[in-house]
């Protein structure tokens, strides 16, 4: 039977449907088959089988002074008005250094140390230890040194200087009571081990007119980068 033209025209539209149908449903099929690939074969020519990244890490040096848990405190005991005493190492300290007895060693100094990772300048500075108003700058001084018989483990900081003693304060200058500002006390203190270290007196003298109670004063050891305190230029030199 003959076909009419309007059923041919539905025929053809069928079938050009189930053309596509067919396209769509193969090229799914080769995507498919595609993404499987990949999974399965990661060493496909062309593809990445590893990479790799980067971890930067800058170091900063550190800035950092520690007193000596054996020598962070030092006790003159009971004075008079007057009476003056130190941590300077008495004669009996020198001829004897062993010796632990009080009478021979004297009052013990401030050991300090440099925990950073530069050199630093060491600045200090207290809290008031007089309340007199007789008081003069002289009755509380501090200096350094780079040594103290009646301390054997310290550094052989005379050996292998530890410090810059010439631009230390190595003679008694009147303790600073304006913390947290500073004054000098030693100069490129070094931070390698084992010439790190330094030694920190201190002298007392009671004024005539101070009132008669216990007298404390808290000294507090800063490290200030090197630069800070630059070493003077000799006369003469350019």
């Amino acid at each position: 039977m003959e076909q009419s033209d309007s059923q041919r025209m539905s025929t053809g539209k069928v079938v050009a449907l189930a053309v596509l149908i067919g396209v769509f449903v193969s090229a799914l099929l080769i995507g498919m088959l595609s993404l499987a690939s990949k999974n399965i074969s990661p060493n496909i020519l062309g593809e990445a089988t590893a990479s790799s990244g980067v971890v930067g890490v800058y170091i900063v040096a550190g800035l950092g002074i520690a007193v000596d848990a054996q020598h962070n405190k030092i006790d003159f005991g009971a004075m008079t008005r007057g009476s003056s005493a130190s941590t300077v190492p008495p004669l009996a300290a020198f001829l004897n250094s062993t010796s632990n007895a009080t009478n021979a060693t004297g009052f013990m100094p401030f050991h300090i140390r440099n925990m950073g990772t530069e050199k630093a300048d060491v600045e200090v500075c207290a809290s008031p230890l007089w309340n007199s108003t007789q008081r003069i700058p002289s009755d509380y001084q501090f200096s350094v040194t780079d040594s103290d018989p009646r301390i054997p483990t310290m550094d052989a900081c005379t050996l292998t200087p530890c410090f810059n003693k010439a631009n230390s304060q190595i003679l008694p200058q009147s303790m600073p009571v304006t913390c947290p500002k500073g004054a000098l006390a030693v100069n490129d203190l070094n931070w390698e081990d084992p010439k790190d270290e330094a030694i920190v007196h201190i002298y007392v003298r009671v004024p005539a007119d101070e009132t008669l109670t216990a007298k404390n004063s808290i000294v507090t050891f800063s490290a200030v980068a090197a630069s800070t305190y630059p070493v003077p230029i000799p006369t003469g030199q350019t």
